[in-house]
């Protein structure tokens, strides 16, 4: 019955974007468009509708297949800017999506489909960007210079909190900003006050990400709203009328009678939303990478050009809020090293018992849940190596910095050991657990379980522990000597 309400042209688009990942010789298939000139019309259409501001199902359709293609083959992302993809995507949209922000207000599920078209034209614009490199980076500040104001919002994590399409909506914006930051050169000569406020936008909103994953009580609460706003189905609401009825109370404000809400954390939202926030925060570390000193370079001759990479964060250690009340400082980088270990900590799938209690004879099957559990310690591991780096980059530039105060140097020192040690020491607990390696009083050794894929996320989970452990520990013996 659903497909009988969408157009064929429609259907058709939508079919070709499930086939590309599914066809080997993708550069024969670029030239047949090409041949019958099937990209140049379908932006014509695309541009035509966003003029108009009709067909939003068919935009989707096209803007999938775009979002696809230029994923699969470098030669479909460049025949897409020869025939004008950047052009649609930055003053058409820009009409159509002004025009339905107030027809939006009426009309919730118009609302919700334009803005998944915006969301599709993020990522098509990261994508193109991530392909084409310099080719498209001047198309892709033309797309900064109309939605700067947009972007913007989008970064305010108490505006995507409680909303998890709004979430999506930041994650796609980060996405943008981390491919952009490599050209930050060229984005700062062209687009100064854009380049300055949305570099603070991506540093307030990590501030934000991390007192938001640091608080439980937050997200809960966040899930506990949406729920009662009517956001989630019913089947992610608490079991029993009673305990509905208590979130009610607990989401408007009223008298809480009883902390029952391990319902919470089992729900699709509670772990969309931490998994969303996780990769918001990552995408924002991985952008302030490339406004800090390179680690490696500083490991080695400890010098810093002070002009050319200003600090990101307050010389302070004052933890980060979510509502910017606190400007975001180096505690919110040591705050984001504890954290992330506590997820790794609180993940059913990481708590692996020692050797000596519990042997295994033979490695059990690799399940879905396991796989899950490897594959979120890894994006955490992630997020820590990220955060290290920037930590120890920003760290280095305040201690070579000859007007910094000394006495602030020292503490500053003094804190960064007491952290560092702290993090080392459950970093190596947390790699010989996972490694296997036998407690003191143990005699046997966990095998890995056999599944490829299992065996090859769980490698690489120990690579990237040693390797934060090793820069921590260059680090500490170079700088906090």
């Amino acid at each position: 019955s659903l497909i009988r309400h969408v157009n064929p042209e429609t259907l058709a688009v939508y079919l070709m974007a499930e086939m590309v990942p599914c066809v080997s010789e993708s550069a024969q298939w670029i030239s047949t468009l090409k041949q019958h000139s099937l990209l140049m019309l379908m932006i014509r259409s695309l541009d035509e509708h966003l003029k108009m501001g009709t067909d939003e199902e068919f935009v989707e359709a096209i803007l999938s297949f775009f979002l696809a293609a230029s994923a699969a083959n470098s030669g479909a992302a460049k025949a897409l800017l020869v025939n004008g993809i950047a052009q649609a995507m930055s003053a058409s949209l820009c009409k159509a999506l002004d025009v339905m922000l107030c027809a939006g207000v009426q009309q919730s599920r118009q609302a919700s489909e334009w803005g998944r078209i915006w969301q599709l034209a993020l990522k098509l614009s990261a994508t193109l960007l991530s392909t084409l490199g310099h080719a498209y980076v001047q198309f892709a500040l033309d797309f900064v210079s109309v939605y700067d104001g947009r972007l913007l919002k989008a970064l305010d994590v108490l505006h995507c909190v409680h909303d998890l399409g709004s979430l999506s909506e930041t994650r796609a914006v980060c996405h943008f900003i981390f491919q952009l930051s490599r050209y930050k050169s060229q984005w700062q000569f062209a687009l100064p006050a854009q380049h300055r406020d949305l570099l603070r936008a991506v540093v307030q909103l990590s501030g934000s990400c991390v007192a938001v994953l640091s608080k439980r009580a937050t997200l809960k609460r966040a899930v506990k709203t949406m729920y009662a706003s009517g956001l989630l189905p019913p089947e992610q609401g608490p079991p029993g009328d009673k305990k509905a009825s208590k979130v009610v109370i607990m989401a408007t404000g009223g008298m809480e009678c009883e902390d029952d809400d391990a319902w919470v954390t089992t729900t699709a939202a509670y772990q969309e939303l931490l998994n969303g926030l996780l990769s918001i925060l990552t995408l924002c570390l991985a952008t302030l990478k490339h406004y800090s000193p390179c680690l490696e370079d500083l490991l080695m001759d400890g010098k810093v050009d002070l002009a050319e990479y200003p600090p990101l964060y307050a010389l302070s250690l004052i933890p980060p809020s979510v509502d910017y009340t606190t400007p975001s400082s180096l505690a919110t980088l040591t705050l984001c090293l504890s954290t992330g270990l506590a997820i790794i900590k609180m993940d059913p799938g990481s708590k692996v018992g020692t050797p000596s209690k519990s042997p295994i004879k033979s490695p059990p099957p690799a399940s879905s849940r396991d796989l899950a559990s490897v594959q979120k310690r890894a994006e955490v591991l992630c997020l820590l190596e990220h955060a290290i780096i920037v930590l120890l980059s920003q760290a280095t530039r305040y201690l070579v910095d000859p007007s910094v105060d000394p006495h602030a140097k020292q503490i500053l020192k003094k804190e960064l050991a007491n952290e560092l040690e702290h993090f080392c020491q459950e970093l190596i607990l947390s790699l010989t657990r996972k490694a296997g390696v036998p407690s003191p009083g143990g005699s046997n050794i966990l095998k890995t379980p056999s599944a490829g894929s299992l065996h090859e996320s769980r490698s690489g989970a120990l690579l990237a522990e040693q390797r934060i452990f090793k820069l921590a520990e260059l680090f500490a013996k170079q700088f906090l000597k």
